[in-house]
């Protein structure tokens, strides 16, 4: 018989089959986005993350008027409905 090492998080997360594999990889992605885009909590005041969550809500509301009033002066101007969304979206995403 062949030993075979095995990896006690896949173990308690659903084995060896080829689910309990899919959701080892899926943890080691969530681990290493984590540990590569968040900062350790002990780094940061105890006030950060209320911060960010302002922060974060304050950027898709402003990008998201900015959008909209950019549709609307495309629509004053004469250009068609359809083609102002797209339109709007790129003259954006090229102002910034």
């Amino acid at each position: 018989k062949k030993v075979v090492p095995v990896d006690n998080r896949a173990v308690e997360k659903g084995g060896e089959d080829a689910r309990g594999r899919f959701q080892h990889w899926v943890a080691d992605v969530q681990d290493w986005l984590q540990r590569a885009f968040l900062p350790n909590k002990k780094d940061v005041t105890p006030d950060y993350w209320e911060w960010v969550k302002w922060r974060l809500m304050q950027r898709f509301f402003s990008s998201t008027i900015q959008n909209l009033s950019t549709q609307s002066l495309l629509m004053a101007l004469g250009m068609g409905a359809k083609r102002t969304i797209a339109a709007s979206a790129a003259i954006n995403w090229l102002l910034k």
